[in-house]
């Protein structure tokens, strides 16, 4: 803030009022600013140096008004045109905020203090490749600027080239090394590559350099998950969820549910996580009413929509819609690899495969609007990548949560939750925000679609032994918490010569070693933990045959994985917890039939796997009666599932047309 007035006579109150601001003391600022106003209405200075004020208040719509004015009487100022797109940008007004910046530049081509917010503007856009070219324009004449070597890391980082963002944050680093933000994003991409030791490097050194930053906790431990390195959790997990519950430190909805098994918290932390969406903004409004007698527009959005768990599930749901009574129409968030199987079979699948990667989300709001979406389903929830603001502008009259995210969205802007009364309880209701579609069978879509390698597996090439006992667990590592590590070493103890096989993904490495080290640490020989290699999906599953009994993770339970299990003849233990996420395998048990192999006790859940893994007879007959449910029971009835999905959704519509609001909905099979 540092425009004079040329006007000798109030020079005087303009000096004090720019110090009052730089003091921080907006009010005695606005008050001066408005004295010389007063005597002075024509004064552009006046007016610019008032609206800056007013953003600075939050008082946003005075603050434009402010700017115009100022404008009306130096069309010409680059820096009014600039500080109003700032402005805008920072109340999400993106495309106005383009125009400032482009006006700036028109007045003066070289005016380059305002490339980096065109790319920025272009990114919250939705438009990353043009907000590189901006940045990199940028770079041109700064190139020792880190903001912008940071802002580019997160364009490229939505355009799936993460290679170069961890580049661009390692640049930005040795420009500031000493910087607790550089650090943390640098971790991230660290995070991304499967590079955990340096991502818990840059956040060790952030702590250090900013101690007083609680959310570095957060992403402390976090990581420390990732690699299993157990090292201080109960400490910290005792000193970090005290603090998230009086909202003095934040967590993801998405990574809460790894650690806690609190129906209450998980609703406050997602409802505190919605809080960041703005509501109304978007001009438009849902008016359109659905039609009597014609398709109802069911959309799903996503960004895994691709080889990814989520499209394996839904695959054969999709293509076994009622086509007379439904149009099915895909927004996707990512674009798959060049000729992904999975990506190129839902493109044939839906009646319409929109890529909206690219589009703003007024744009993607814009799009579902005139395309007519009457449900829109959000399949990500608060998992990485979605674009929850299109759900908070409204891109249909009726939307809902859906599978991705297994939990409330404890948004105003969700209306219906898809689950089922093992999931949702009587007594965890009250923690649900949406209105609740009650499935009969299981909330959990099945597939049939699966395929299976025929390859011949032998246990010895994948490092197990010939005999014995393999318990196994194909839960990512992050799932895995040190009591459930624990009830497994003591389960091995019990069992001469069974082995533990897990699944550690990108966290190869440093997470096998700390899990050998525990194990040991417990007098197991570190040897009986095996690690299974990456491989496709379909020998995937065909490597569940070399496997005796899946055991589950609790609070987060197995889901996908789970069903792999099933479809492949492997019972699963679970111990059911309280929270949605910690009850989705014993939903797809009790869809199966096999009640019996869920437990509500540690030492029940030790006991049984013992048992199973020590007498065959009994495992055997688990064996066959889950051999024998698979194809009559409801699990992995996919005709029988879609059917009472598409019973919900005509439900939904049925409500929407009497005009009453969303209500609790229980399907009959």
């Amino acid at each position: 803030m540092a425009k004079q007035s040329s006007s000798i006579n109030l020079s005087s109150l303009m000096e004090k009022g720019l110090a009052y601001a730089g003091k921080g003391n907006y009010k005695q600022a606005l008050k001066l600013f408005d004295k010389v106003l007063a005597k002075e209405p024509g004064n552009a200075s006046a007016w610019y140096n008032k609206a800056l004020t007013l953003k600075f208040l939050n008082r946003i719509p005075q603050s434009l008004d402010a700017f115009d004015k100022s404008l009306a009487l130096a069309p010409n100022d680059v820096e009014t045109w600039f500080a109003k797109g700032v402005a805008l940008a920072e109340n999400d007004q993106h495309k106005a905020a383009l125009t400032c910046y482009f006006r700036a530049l028109e007045v003066r081509p070289d005016f380059n203090q305002v490339w980096m917010n065109i790319g920025m503007a272009y990114s919250d856009l939705g438009n990353h490749e043009d907000a590189l070219q901006w940045y990199d324009k940028d770079l041109g004449v700064r190139p020792r600027d880190a903001e912008v070597y940071l802002n580019k890391a997160l364009s490229l980082e939505q355009l799936q080239r993460n290679e170069e963002a961890a580049g661009c944050c390692e640049t930005a680093l040795s420009i500031m090394p000493s910087d607790a933000d550089v650090l943390v994003k640098c971790a991230h991409f660290y995070q991304k590559k499967g590079a955990l030791e340096d991502a818990l490097q840059c956040i060790e050194t952030a702590m250090r350099i900013d101690p007083d930053q609680v959310g570095l906790q957060v992403g402390y431990l976090l990581t420390k998950m990732r690699m299993s390195d157990w090292s201080g959790f109960n400490q910290l997990l005792g000193t970090l969820l005290p603090m998230v519950k009086r909202h003095e430190s934040f967590i993801a909805p998405f990574a809460l549910m790894e650690l806690v098994d609190e129906p209450e918290m998980q609703r406050q932390v997602a409802q505190a996580e919605s809080q960041a969406f703005k509501l109304g903004k978007f001009d438009m409004e849902v008016s359109r009413s659905i039609q009597e007698g014609g398709k109802i527009c069911i959309g799903y959005y996503s960004a895994d929509l691709r080889e990814h768990p989520m499209a394996h599930l839904l695959e054969e749901v999709i293509s076994l819609h009622d086509r007379t009574r439904f149009e099915v129409v895909a927004f996707s968030f990512r674009s798959g690899n060049d000729g992904d199987p999975m990506r190129l079979r839902l493109e044939k699948s839906f009646d319409r495969f929109i890529d909206v990667m690219n589009l703003s989300d007024e744009d993607i709001v814009t799009m579902s609007r005139e395309i007519g979406v009457d449900i829109a389903i959000n399949l990500g929830g608060y998992t990485a990548y979605t674009r929850n603001q299109v759900f908070a502008y409204g891109v249909a009259p009726v939307q809902v949560n859906y599978l991705g995210f297994p939990g409330t969205m404890a948004a105003d802007f969700m209306d219906y939750i898809i689950a089922d009364k093992t999931v949702v309880t009587q007594k965890t209701r009250r923690e649900v925000s949406e209105s609740v579609v009650y499935m009969p069978d299981t909330y959990f879509p099945p597939s049939r679609l699966y395929e299976v390698s025929s390859e011949p597996l032998d246990r010895i090439e994948e490092g197990l032994p010939e005999s014995g006992f393999v318990f196994c667990c194909f839960n990512r590592n992050e799932k895995i918490l040190p009591a459930v590590f624990s009830s497994w070493m003591r389960i091995l103890d019990a069992v001469p010569d069974s082995v533990l096989w897990l699944y550690t993904g990108k966290n190869r490495g440093t997470a096998e070693r700390n899990l050998r080290k525990e194990a040991e640490r417990m007098g197991v020989d570190g040897a009986r933990i095996v690690f299974a290699r990456r491989v496709g999906h379909a020998e995937h599953l065909a490597r569940h045959r070399l496997a005796d009994l899946f055991l589950d993770t609790l609070p987060y339970n197995a889901h996908t994985t789970a069903t792999d299990a099933l479809w492949m003849n492997l019972p699963v233990l679970t111990h059911i917890g309280k929270a949605f996420h910690a009850r989705v395998a014993a939903s797809l048990l009790h869809a199966i039939e096999l009640p019996e192999l869920v437990v509500v006790t540690t030492e029940e859940y030790e006991t049984r796997a013992i048992e199973l893994a020590t007498s065959s007879d009994k495992l055997q007959a688990i064996r066959d009666k889950l051999a024998a449910n698979r194809d009559e029971s409801a699990l992995f009835n996919t005709e029988r599932y879609t059917s009472n999905l598409d019973k919900a959704y005509l439900e939904m519509i049925e409500c929407h047309r009497r005009g009453e609001k969303p209500t609790d909905i229980v399907v009959e099979s």
